[in-house]
């Protein structure tokens, strides 16, 4: 063996090291853990798993009016929204039955002029704050208030019977 001269300008080089080589473990062929018609049955419910999922969503997007390719996204904020699309539309009507209640005015007018922003539909169903938003308008648009009409005549009495009509009926005994 040669030694390494030492010198004191340079550094003393390592020793080489052989590499240790560890023998591969020899492992006996794993046994099969399920049954092959076990795995083709697992699959094939997955698979129909996937194809109902697709078939609920495509009618989730068709109740909700996407187009097939558009994210569901959020179902509850959507939800909502609808919830709450029904509710107003519910509570303009409720507002409207309200106001064709009230007589006395010209309701298509009425309509136009009031300012339905304080009028507020309880849970209960009551309308409250159309009677002040219904006078806020007459004072400022008079015309809101409908003319009563006119009394209804009767009609004239018939003509009295003359002697001389050719139509007479005849008279029976």
């Amino acid at each position: 063996m040669a030694e390494n001269p030492v010198t004191p300008d340079a550094n003393p080089t390592p020793p080489v090291v052989a590499p240790v080589v560890v023998p591969a473990r020899q492992t006996a062929p794993a046994a099969q853990t399920f049954s092959l018609e076990y795995v083709t049955e697992l699959r094939n419910e997955a698979k129909n798993r996937r194809v109902e999922h697709q078939q609920f969503e495509a009618s989730v997007k068709k109740a909700l009016g996407l187009a097939e390719n558009d994210p569901l996204g959020d179902m509850t904020e959507r939800i909502s929204a609808i919830r709450n699309q029904a509710l107003e539309a519910a509570n303009q009507r409720m507002i409207a039955a309200e106001l064709a209640g009230m007589h006395g005015y010209d309701h298509k007018l009425l309509r136009r002029v009031t300012d339905f922003s304080k009028v507020k539909v309880g849970d209960d169903g009551t309308v409250t704050g159309l009677k002040e938003a219904v006078e806020a308008a007459e004072k400022e648009f008079p015309a809101v208030k409908a003319k009563p009409p006119e009394p209804v005549s009767p009609q004239n009495p018939a003509p009295p019977d003359k002697s001389d009509n050719k139509y007479k009926a005849p008279r029976v005994i």
